[in-house]
């Protein structure tokens, strides 16, 4: 039979003849519907079900935030919920960033990139009822704080610094610093400084630069202000204290430019020497005095032979400019003055005499002494009286430049030996013959003498004679 008429009952006193109905129920608790139907002839079939219709509440979810910031911003976000009853078992995060979450209290969230970020946020009950929450956090772009200007100046001297990249700004130094809020400022520090800028957006957004600026400081040249050579000597000349030198004039000078150059000028030159900084800040000049002096002249003299033994004097003569004589070898000096010496060599010898002036210039000149030993040098009396008078009571060799008395005899006339004696010093009475042999005074008579003997110089010499015994 062709229905007629549907009439619906949902249990909470709300009805429908709808032959497909929907209902929404307003309250929580369990329902029970059912369903009475009519067929255009009046008769009638009904439905009940024996399943109730459950109605839960539903959840209430809300995100906690930390909320927006400056990049690169790290941001906590918690999920709250606040319906009595409500059961949660899942949470979904999406937080707009490409990461996701299943827990209720994710880990804290990084966003480094400025701009709107949509976070998500579902909550799934146990009955498997959802609710959702969104907020925005917006992310503000962080200043790129900038200082621009010198990083090195010369002392005093004025440098701007010149911030950018932010809205507003703070300097900070241990210098004076006029507008510490300025975007430019003028600073003359007076050594190394250091100057700190920090920049904020209008959403308090910060960042910081740093600029140290050296200061270069004035120099004192270090140099010797005088030297003194001798006429075709060099020097070196030397400074210190600068990057750079130039010297002036060029006049006998190695090189302009260098620290230490070699100074060769025929003549005296005061030397003018610039130092410059390699900053080109400052520079600084001094004056060097090179004297030149003319070389000293000396003349030792004329050669000299003398008889070993005899002194003899060795004079100079020189310019008027000497300060400073000096005669070698000294060995045999027994007399040194300024100009002159006494000198008493035993063997050829050659003698220098060096002269100096004020300026150490120096000049020199030689002389020779040659030393003869022979018979000039030698006295054997031909007579003597041994009558123990006191006067020439012994017979014995003088002489002067006479190292040793290597023998010494004397024979009679028939050849023989009266008196022998070797090894002994020349002048020494007690070495001599007292005209006795034997313990005998000899009585007058003509005796023959030989004598070997050696010279300071080595030189050896023998000599033959007749000595007078004179009673």
């Amino acid at each position: 039979d062709s229905l007629a008429a549907y009439s619906w009952n949902f249990g909470d006193s709300s009805f429908s003849h709808q032959q497909n109905a929907r209902h929404r129920y307003s309250s929580t608790g369990s329902y029970y519907p059912s369903l009475l139907v009519t067929t255009a002839h009046g008769c009638t079939g009904s439905f009940s079900s024996s399943v109730p219709v459950t109605v839960v509440t539903s959840p209430a979810v809300s995100i906690k935030t930390t909320g927006n910031g400056c990049s690169p911003l790290t941001a906590v976000f918690n999920a709250v919920t606040s319906t009595p009853g409500a059961s949660l078992m899942k949470w979904k995060w999406n937080f707009g960033n490409g990461d996701t979450s299943a827990l209720q209290n994710p880990a804290a969230q990084t966003y480094t990139i400025p701009g709107d970020y949509t976070v998500t946020l579902t909550g799934t009950a146990g009955e498997g009822c959802n609710a959702v929450a969104q907020t925005i956090v917006t992310v503000y772009d962080s200043p790129v704080t900038d200082i621009s200007g010198a990083a090195a100046i010369c002392k005093g001297a004025t440098v701007t610094l010149q911030a950018s990249g932010a809205q507003k700004y703070k300097w900070w130094s241990s210098q004076v610093i006029s507008c510490d809020t300025c975007a430019a400022i003028a600073v003359q520090p007076p050594a190394n400084a250091q100057y700190i800028l920090t920049g904020l957006t209008a959403y308090g957004c910060s960042s910081s630069d740093t600029m140290n600026i050296e200061v270069h400081q004035p120099f004192q040249l270090q140099y010797s202000r005088l030297f003194n050579i001798c006429r075709g000597q060099n020097t070196a000349l030397n400074v210190s204290g600068a990057d750079s030198y130039k010297w002036s004039p060029s006049y006998g000078l190695s090189d302009i430019n260098a620290a230490r150059p070699e100074a060769k000028p025929d003549s005296s030159t005061e030397y003018t020497v610039t130092g410059s900084d390699r900053y080109g800040c400052f520079t600084d000049s001094g004056k060097v005095q090179v004297n030149v002096y003319g070389y000293p002249t000396v003349k030792a003299g004329e050669d000299k032979t003398v008889m070993l033994g005899t002194p003899v004097l060795l004079e100079a003569t020189y310019s008027a400019d000497v300060n400073e004589v000096r005669w070698s070898p000294n060995e045999n000096f027994t007399r040194y003055d300024s100009n002159s010496v006494l000198v008493k060599p035993t063997i050829n010898t050659e003698y220098t005499v060096k002269v100096k002036n004020s300026a150490g210039c120096s000049a020199s000149d030689r002389v020779s002494v040659f030393v003869l030993c022979n018979q000039k040098n030698v006295f054997v009396p031909n007579l003597f009286s041994p009558n123990n008078d006191g006067v020439n009571d012994v017979f014995f060799p003088r002489g002067t430049g006479l190292l040793k008395i290597q023998t010494l005899r004397i024979f009679n006339r028939w050849g023989e030996t009266v008196f022998e004696k070797k090894g002994f010093n020349a002048n020494d009475t007690s070495s001599g013959w007292d005209g006795t042999y034997k313990g005998t005074r000899l009585t007058s008579d003509v005796f023959v003498y030989t004598l070997d003997l050696v010279c300071e110089n080595n030189a050896v010499m023998s000599l033959r004679g007749n000595i007078s015994l004179v009673q």
